[in-house]
């Protein structure tokens, strides 16, 4: 089975551009709308722009990661016991555990009043 490289190239270059031309008419509306209204109607709240930049977004990342590498490690390690198949999965359900393990660090963390 050929792949032809050019033929995707070629797709994913005409989609993404689609995807970018929309994307700058969308923002550049908006824009205009804020514009239109005035500083009086602009939200009252100031836009959080630091917003998952905090230490439970390292802390999630960092458990998913490890959790995927120690998957992928045991799984390599053992190559007999496992087929390929078998490692990916192993390796969602790895993401699955350390996603599970986030939600408890950051349930608890959230009934003491502590910063996630």
């Amino acid at each position: 089975m050929d792949i032809d490289v050019t033929a995707i190239l070629v797709t994913l270059t005409v989609f993404g551009s689609i995807v970018a031309i929309i994307k700058a008419v969308g923002d550049h509306r908006v824009k205009m709308r804020y514009l239109e209204k005035g500083p009086n109607d602009l939200p009252s709240k100031p836009i959080d722009l630091n917003f998952g930049n905090g230490l439970g977004t390292s802390l999630k990342w960092g458990l998913v990661c490890l959790f995927v590498g120690l998957a992928l490690f045991i799984m390599e390690m053992m190559p007999r016991y496992f087929e390929d198949e078998a490692i990916l999965g192993g390796m969602f359900i790895a993401a699955g555990v350390a996603l599970l393990l986030y939600y408890a660090v950051a349930d608890k963390r959230k009934k003491q009043g502590q910063q996630i």
